[in-house]
Order: structure tokens, then sequence, then C-alpha cells
């Protein structure tokens, strides 16, 4: 029988230290970009009382409540991943660590005929950096599952599976399963500008909670709010 572990890309380390890339794959322009993210991140410290790195935290506490009410058979993270690659007969769920996951996915995935296929995907929900929600289809993220062994890269980036994936490959699940968040401290979306800031502040925006979240992603839709209102109080200009 199949096990099925979760793998989170990455952990609060991640934003702790100079290695802003993952281990396997430090080039040498990884300290220009940890100099360009360590000024985002300043710049973010300067606007809010609420630190970056207290924001992350919070958000990775609301996202690993959604994991653990999974039955996983182990969680790793990031840094084990090529020793992932080496175990036989499990099934890796790929995750950004402030992502959520439906209580019944691994259930979902235990329903399969795993011996059919080496991958597994599903639908979620998007919510952007503004706060609009769209449901979105193919592989994102947090949409899908690998059934090793497979390459560290179509672990650690979507977009790698997605570009190698074979027709018949991939065996879907027709159900919303994972909500991806898309929010102001992931680090592509990072603001610089002091006005970027301002007008966030000034929108206020949050989620509207709605039917297509139901009764596993709305308790952490309303965690999620209450953060980024957390964080927009503490705005000092």
């Amino acid at each position: 029988m199949n096990k099925i572990a979760l793998l989170i890309r990455r952990s609060r380390e991640y934003y702790l230290n100079h290695k802003i890339d993952f281990p396997h794959k430090l080039k040498s322009t990884s300290l220009k970009n940890w100099a360009y993210t360590k000024h985002n991140i300043d710049s973010w410290n300067i606007h809010f009382d609420m630190s970056y790195i207290e924001f992350r935290r919070e958000l990775s506490r609301i996202s690993f409540s959604s994991y653990s009410r999974n039955c996983f058979d182990r969680i790793y993270y990031w840094s084990d991943c090529d020793h992932l690659i080496q175990e036989k007969n499990l099934i890796v769920v790929p995750i950004d660590e402030d992502d959520w996951l439906s209580n019944s996915l691994v259930d979902n995935i235990r329903t399969l005929n795993l011996e059919a296929c080496s991958a597994i995907s599903w639908k979620i929900i998007h919510i952007r950096n503004d706060c609009k929600v769209t449901s979105l289809d193919g592989i994102r993220s947090c949409s899908y599952a690998l059934k090793m062994p497979y390459p560290p890269d179509c672990l650690l980036f979507n977009w790698k599976f997605s570009k190698q994936m074979q027709d018949g490959e991939v065996q879907r699940i027709n159900k919303i399963l994972a909500v991806k968040v898309l929010n102001i401290s992931s680090l592509a979306r990072l603001r610089q500008s002091k006005q970027d800031y301002i007008s966030m502040v000034e929108n206020r925006f949050l989620v509207r909670d709605s039917d297509i979240f139901g009764d596993d992603f709305s308790p952490m839709v309303k965690q999620y709010n209450k953060l980024l209102t957390s964080l927009y109080d503490s705005y000092k200009g």
C-alpha cells in the first residue's frame, strides 16, 4: 500500500537565513537575490509594527492547521527533498507553506487506483494578492501529488512538472481540494514603495467568504482576514 506524505516547500528558517534558493539549486546570484529580498523585508519592517517574520509565522500557522487535519503518513520539509526521490511506494503532496489543504485530500487520494497513474491533480481556489477569489484547474503549487520516484525539481517547482508531464500520466480529481494564497508577503510580491503600502492599507483588502470555500476553508478565511486586519492596523506610515 502506498504511503502518502506532505512536502512543505519552505519552513520559517527559509526566511531567517541567507539561503533564499533551495539547497541543490544554489547559484552564484543567490547573494544578489538575497540583497534585493532583504531590502524589501527591511522596507516592510519600517512601515509595519508587525514584522515580516511575524506575519509569515502566523500565515504558516493558519496553513499548518489544515495539514494536521489530514492523515498524512509523514510530513517533510524542502530540505528532505533529495532523500524523498529515493523512496518507493510513496505519494508526495508538495505545497507552499502559505497554501491550504482540504480536510479530505488524503481520503480522496486513497480512493484512486494508484497503480494506474504516476501523478494526481485536483481543482483549487486561488486567493489573489488583492484578495479576489477565482477557481483554477491545471498544475499549480498546491494542486498535484507525485508517486515517487520523480526528479526533485518536479516537487519543488510545479511548472517543471507541468512542462514534462505526459498524456495519461495524471489522474484528475474533479473537486476543489486546496487553496493557493498569493499574499502580500510572498517573495515575488514584496512591496518596495511606500505608496504601495499606503494603497494597501487604505483599501484594507480582505477575502470575502462565500460558499465556494465550504466548511473546510471558511475557518481559515476568517483567520487570514484577522491576520490581514492586524497587519493593516500595525501600519505606522
